[in-house]
């Protein structure tokens, strides 16, 4: 009898080895990055908390790479480093690659005003208009870049750690 079921068990083993060799096998490297948002689409990520504020926007773009970067420093009610992961947070690309709108939940405070906002983005190669909006009601703050031209947005939060803030960075790219 125990003869028996070690050989049902070889039997079983040996169909389970042969038909785990019938799977295709994945590629890892093919997949293409989730955090890159084409034409259309959204990523919401960080993590709630008692309120946040804007601490600063900075916007750098490459020639030789045609990446406009926007980093985006996230602090505490207090306008003090934000250490940990960034609050939540909401980007939309929108209106076939033309538009991003970036929600920050709970938040309030900026250190930056609309204004700010608009002559950082004066000379940007993708922004053409930006705006700023609070909403009390729902305790968000939501920015807004209407784009010249379609872009693919890479978002990437990054954790504060020591006098570091958490911030938010936005690559706009060329559609492909």
């Amino acid at each position: 009898m125990k003869v028996l079921g070690l050989i049902i068990t070889s039997i079983t083993l040996l169909f389970a080895f042969q038909s785990h060799g019938a799977l295709p096998k994945k590629n890892l490297a093919m997949k293409k990055p989730q955090n890159v948002l084409r034409e259309q689409g959204s990523m919401r990520g960080g993590q709630a908390g008692l309120g946040f504020s804007l601490l600063d926007l900075r916007r750098t773009a490459s020639a030789k790479t045609k990446i406009e970067r926007v980093v985006i420093d996230v602090g505490n009610p207090a306008f003090m480093p934000q250490t940990g992961p960034v609050g939540y947070f909401n980007v939309e690309l929108r209106n076939n690659g033309k538009q991003v709108v970036i929600d920050f939940a709970q938040v309030l405070n900026s250190k930056f005003t609309e204004g700010d906002l608009r002559k950082k983005f004066a000379s940007s190669g993708y922004v053409q208009s930006s705006e700023m909006i609070f909403e009390s009601e729902s305790q968000t703050t939501s920015l807004v870049l209407n784009l010249k031209k379609k872009a693919q947005v890479r978002v990437q939060p990054v954790s504060g750690k020591g006098k570091q803030t958490a911030r938010l960075v936005l690559d706009l790219m060329g559609s492909k």
